[in-house]
């Protein structure tokens, strides 16, 4: 469990630097935090860890059906678990585009007031693009 946690702090941070570093203060990126569903991240922590305790008292109590069902709670945790790493690694390894909405190019703005010309040139190719 310990590991889940460590892997949700750093893989985010290793992919950002990866695929958005190079970008920032140029245009919008997302943040760390966008790069995994955080409900997923939730539902896995929690099958992980009521699973590995389940089994430790199914072992306690030498009972196999409790054992195995705790174990399927594990199982399903690290499912969750690979499917949100998978979310995070699409990033860099797909190079996965971020599209930002008007509101991320009216924040970006306002934090990078120097780069406002080059915003304001891609919020135009954007809408180009799009409209």
């Amino acid at each position: 469990m310990t590991i889940t946690a460590q892997v949700y702090k750093l893989f985010p941070m290793f992919v950002w630097e990866e695929r958005f570093g190079p970008l920032w203060g140029q245009e919008p990126v997302p943040a760390m935090r966008d790069l995994y569903n955080a409900e997923l991240q939730t539902l896995s922590n929690s099958l992980l860890t009521v699973g590995v305790a389940g089994t430790a008292g199914g072992i306690v109590a030498g009972y196999l059906p409790v054992i195995t069902f705790f174990h399927g709670m594990v199982i399903l945790g690290v499912v969750a678990f690979l499917v949100n790493f998978i979310l995070m690694a699409r990033w860099a390894l797909l190079k996965k585009r971020f599209h930002p909405t008007k509101e991320d190019w009216e924040k970006f703005r306002l934090g990078f007031p120097m780069a406002q010309g080059a915003a304001i040139k891609s919020v135009n190719e954007t809408t180009d693009e799009h409209g």
